[in-house]
């Protein structure tokens, strides 16, 4: 399987999962995985992800998956990064990315070695603040340069 059908597949089961039964997402993990959610310190193994998993009381969370990016990596893994909106239990749907790094146990099997989930809303309090003190302030602002550099890797926008 390539890395685009893993990448796809692997997120069409996991948002599923996290809908019908965040009590079992922790299967997606082994003992050396790392998983970071929201701003909290990252849970390494099985048995703390799904501590973690079970502090954030997942209940009928909803996915509106925007993009999907997958890479192939070393070792037959996949990297993905995901981005949309999610709504856990009747709450407003928040802006978040999601990065995964799966790990390839067999040809046709992988587990989720890292797994970091960012919220874009967090911290924009503390940013616009900041905006209302700059206009109290004069700035310097310099220019710097900029250096592009384009993957050539496949990237897939897929709505689930």
């Amino acid at each position: 399987m390539d890395a685009h059908s893993v990448g796809c597949e692997f997120v069409r089961q996991y948002y599923t999962l996290l809908n019908k039964d965040p009590n079992q997402m922790h299967r997606f993990y082994n003992n050396t995985s790392s998983y970071t959610h929201g701003d909290s310190q990252p849970a390494v193994g099985k048995r703390d992800i799904y501590n973690r998993i079970q502090q954030l009381n997942f209940r009928d969370c909803q996915a509106n998956i925007n993009r999907v990016d997958v890479q192939a990596t070393p070792g037959d893994g996949v990297v993905l990064q995901v981005s949309g909106e999610l709504s856990n239990d009747g709450q407003p749907m928040r802006r978040f990315f999601q990065t995964f790094v799966l790990a390839a146990q067999s040809s046709k099997k992988y587990y989720v070695q890292n797994d970091i989930c960012s919220y874009q809303d967090l911290g924009l309090a503390e940013e616009q603040d900041q905006s209302k003190e700059s206009l109290k302030k004069p700035e310097i602002h310099m220019k710097t340069s900029r250096i592009g550099i384009r993957s050539r890797s496949k990237s897939l926008w897929h709505r689930w």
